[in-house]
């Protein structure tokens, strides 16, 4: 099953470590207890250490359960315990948990009747801080030891009572069996039962194969002692007894799922069989016989059983982000987010943490993707450029979901919101009322009247806050007697620029010169601009200069000289026309 985590700050940083032992109703040495209990959470056979999140016990009598817990220490809780007294038989089942990982939903204990007896209980166990798709449960059984049909059949009866139990939970359920099972062979029933085909049927990492003889000594956890003695029983290491197992759901790859090769049997280094754990030297910690040594003793000396440990992997944790604007840019431009997304499962080592498999879809403006990635734990954040449709102009907004494929991925969906402006593509125009991309420009002007300007107004039409602004490039050059003197004008919104052109009336007769030129543009300088260019034609009439109306004196002027010669004339040959004449055309020269 997939499930989802997010360790609290401050909790512990670490796979799933769950252990099963038989504490021989606290028979032992309390110190030695006390050892294996704490050399348990630092075991670093895997590879790595991980403190024991949960422990299931069995043969814990009602007087024992205090004892138990304060050599556990104060770091675990007490689980439910039974609700019906087993101290006649063989004690009751105990369930203790690291509080900074896992919690308890005591909705979920459930005492089940198993034969002899004897009953199983049933926990549900959440990790700190995720949602509910990440429990699981976990059962303890102590079944009918002793050879013989009738025991075979008890031990039988007990398995399926287990097991149909454990049919009545949610599809999809992660289920650990474990506890002191007293099968004898692979082909006993109840181990049959326990492995067959079925919705709940049990794993077994260890493989469905005989575990008898010195080949599978590691695999042995009953009794670490040659000879009986303070009510610990002998016999020496050569049974299998104590067994922790799984459902389906434990190894499909996401979430919770076993660490292939983590089943141990505590402080056994496989080279004690039939033999007491501690006769001679122990190599179970490698390179370290001392370490061994001492383990080896404290669990001789603890019970007539050895713990069971197996770690597991944590589902993974999803994380997302994305700047929530972009742009502007303008319509039809290439505009992307960036997804960041990672795998924040809080692990010791990369293979205790379930892949990250996720999709992401989009709506709105983000409508058309379909990305998709695998981040295992502790690889680095994966950067996705997300496009956006920017077709249309104007506020654009959209939604990322982000999911796992994984259905208890943590922190999934995440929906994540993205807003930003698409703006219209600048307009070139020659009015300010209208889109004129073409005009013809009349001037006139008389010939030989030196060197004349015609300013041309270039507006940006329609602008507004939706509307690119426009950059103004130049003019095509224009061919003599016309030319260009200005430059180019970025950022023109809402006023008008001014082209200044000249035209040279030297030398030039009477006629019209006719000029076409393009004005070039861009918008500005944001994702999606474009050049443009619309067309300028200049006419130009070039007319003769006139004479001097009024120039009566002859000097080539019309002023004071002239106005006394038509008073020195007047009415012989000049008159009143002649007066308004002059004053029409004064100062003409």
């Amino acid at each position: 099953m997939a499930a989802a985590v997010a360790l609290v700050a401050g909790s512990a940083s670490a796979q799933l470590a769950v252990g099963t032992w038989n504490i021989a109703q606290l028979r032992g040495d309390f110190s030695s207890i006390e050892h294996v209990l704490s050399e348990a959470s630092t075991d670093d056979k895997p590879g790595f250490e991980v403190p024991i999140a949960v422990w299931v016990f069995q043969e814990v009598d009602t007087d024992n359960v205090d004892d138990l817990h304060d050599l556990l220490g104060p770091q675990y809780s007490q689980g439910t315990y039974t609700s019906s007294s087993e101290d006649t038989y063989s004690g009751a089942q105990a369930m203790f948990f690291h509080s900074s990982i896992v919690t308890e939903i005591t909705s979920g204990h459930d005492d089940i009747y198993t034969g002899a007896g004897r009953r199983s209980d049933r926990w549900q166990l959440r990790l700190v801080g995720s949602s509910p798709a990440c429990d699981f449960y976990i059962y303890s059984s102590h079944f009918k030891a002793s050879t013989g049909s009738a025991n075979q059949a008890d031990r039988l009866f007990g398995v399926e009572q287990v097991l149909e139990n454990a049919e009545e939970l949610p599809a999809g359920s992660c289920v650990i069996y474990a506890g002191d099972y007293n099968i004898y062979s692979s082909g006993e029933p109840a181990y049959e039962a326990l492995v067959a085909d079925g919705p709940s049927m049990a794993i077994d990492p260890f493989g469905n194969g005989s575990w008898s003889g010195a080949g599978n000594a590691l695999k042995h956890t009953q009794s670490p002692r040659a000879s009986t003695g303070g009510g610990l029983i002998g016999g020496s290491l050569d049974d299998r007894f104590d067994f922790l197992l799984f459902n389906q759901e434990f190894q499909d790859g996401a979430g919770l799922d076993y660490m292939s090769g983590t089943l141990r049997s505590f402080g056994n280094d496989g080279n004690h069989y039939d033999d007491a754990i501690n006769d001679g030297t122990n190599t179970y910690f490698p390179g370290n016989n001392s370490r061994s040594n001492q383990l080896a003793d404290a669990l001789h000396d603890a019970s007539d059983h050895i713990p069971v440990i197996a770690n597991y992997t944590l589902p993974a944790v999803l994380s997302a982000s994305v700047v929530s604007t972009f742009g502007p840019v303008i319509v039809g431009g290439s505009a992307d987010v960036v997804l960041t997304i990672g795998n924040d499962v809080d692990v010791v080592t990369p293979a205790g943490g379930a892949d990250l498999n996720w999709f992401a879809t989009g709506s709105g403006s983000l409508s058309s993707i379909d990305e998709s990635g695998s981040i295992s734990a502790g690889s680095a954040d994966q950067f996705v450029a997300i496009p956006v449709d920017t077709s249309s102009a104007g506020g654009v907004s959209g939604q990322l979901t982000i999911d796992s494929v994984d259905a208890g991925t943590q922190l999934v969906p995440s929906t994540l919101s993205v807003s930003g402006t698409v703006l219209r593509h600048s307009n070139a125009s020659f009015s300010s009322a209208n889109d004129e991309n073409f005009r013809v420009f009349f001037s006139q002007f008389e010939a030989d009247s030196g060197v004349q300007q015609i300013d041309i107004e270039l507006f940006n039409y329609g602008f507004d806050s939706s509307q690119a602004t426009m950059d103004f490039l130049g003019i095509e050059a224009p061919a003599a007697p016309f030319g260009f003197i200005g430059t180019p004008i970025d950022g023109i919104g809402s006023e008008s620029i001014v082209m200044p052109i000249t035209f040279d009336t030297t030398g030039l007769e009477a006629g019209t010169i006719i000029e076409n030129l393009a004005v070039y543009v861009e918008d500005q300088d944001l994702p999606g601009g474009t050049a443009d260019s619309i067309v300028l034609v200049l006419s130009v009439e070039v007319i003769d200069t006139p004479s001097c109306v009024g120039d009566y004196s002859g000097d080539g002027r019309t002023d004071v000289q002239d106005l006394l010669f038509v008073i020195k004339n007047w009415g012989a040959a000049l008159d009143i026309t002649d007066l308004l004449l002059v004053i029409s055309d004064w100062d003409c020269s």
